[in-house]
């Protein structure tokens, strides 16, 4: 019985170049439905969650539900497992960033309580109590149940996995930058497997 985090596969999106907070706003809304990167490849150690017994899941974003397709045919997308949105208030800054760095900046802004109309801290700590009883309650069938998440809400689940008894990693692996990086961390017993950075959750 185990419980898989998975990031999405890199998205195809440019985010080396530099914009104006008004242009990081178009930016961010094309991101919500961007596809895969065509030079994305499903890594090697996609093997090791194919068992039969598994429930796949992933957010309703299309970089969510195309990677998860790597994993399974047959899956369940589910707004639940949605990333957060970003805080974008009406200002005006006469800089230009990197998308990532404004990103940072939001979540900033964000966690500081300026929510501009998304949802709040508190909500989300909610929808993720919800995303993780949801997760358990699959896992309790004594299936491998593997989410296809999202960076930043993926912390807020992991966090909720620990509160109810579940042993991982208290901050999961952000990075999608390499291949390996992109997947899986298997959220869990504490066991690290170097060759796939992958770490798996057991309930207690």
């Amino acid at each position: 019985m185990r419980i898989t985090l998975l990031r999405h596969g890199k998205p195809n999106c440019d985010r080396n170049k530099w914009l104006r907070f008004s242009q990081f706003k178009q930016w961010i809304e094309a991101y919500k439905n961007v596809d895969l990167d065509e030079s994305f490849i499903f890594p090697s150690s996609f093997e090791t969650l194919t068992s039969i017994n598994k429930a796949v899941f992933s957010s309703d974003l299309p970089r969510s539900i195309q990677t998860a397709k790597g994993l399974s045919p047959v899956l369940v997308s589910n707004s639940i497992f949605r990333e957060v949105d970003f805080s974008l208030p009406k200002i005006f800054l006469p800089i230009r960033l990197r998308p990532m760095m404004w990103m940072t900046l939001c979540r900033i802004i964000w966690i500081l309580g300026f929510h501009c109309q998304v949802e709040s801290v508190y909500n989300t700590k909610e929808r993720a109590q919800r995303a993780a009883d949801l997760l358990i309650y699959n896992a309790l069938k004594k299936m491998d149940v593997i989410l296809v998440g999202h960076g930043f809400f993926n912390l807020f689940i992991a966090t909720e996995l620990r509160k109810k008894g579940w042993k991982g990693p208290l901050i999961p692996n952000f990075g999608f930058s390499k291949g390996s990086s992109y997947f899986p961390y298997l959220l869990g017993s504490q066991s690290v497997d170097q060759t796939n950075n992958s770490t798996e959750y057991k309930v207690n």
